[in-house]
């Protein structure tokens, strides 16, 4: 299957996974997504992982400079 657009990828297969209920690091969401055989690669995530409108964003709580991403 060919890849689709970071966009398209979080709104059909992330945002109502079970997988994304809990706290996730983008290398475990990247990890998610290669196993689906889709190179995402992490910083083009992070960037529209924080302007989906439907996830939240925090400060990891013991690593810095680090956020962790769920669904709202």
């Amino acid at each position: 299957m060919k890849r689709p657009k970071i966009q398209d990828a979080i709104d059909k297969k992330l945002i109502n996974s079970d997988f994304f209920q809990s706290e996730r690091e983008i290398n475990e969401i990247v990890t998610y997504f290669d196993d689906m055989g889709w190179k995402i690669l992490g910083t083009s995530l992070q960037n529209e992982l924080k302007k989906h409108p439907e996830v939240q964003v925090t400060p990891h709580s013991t690593k810095r400079n680090t956020n962790v991403y769920r669904k709202k």
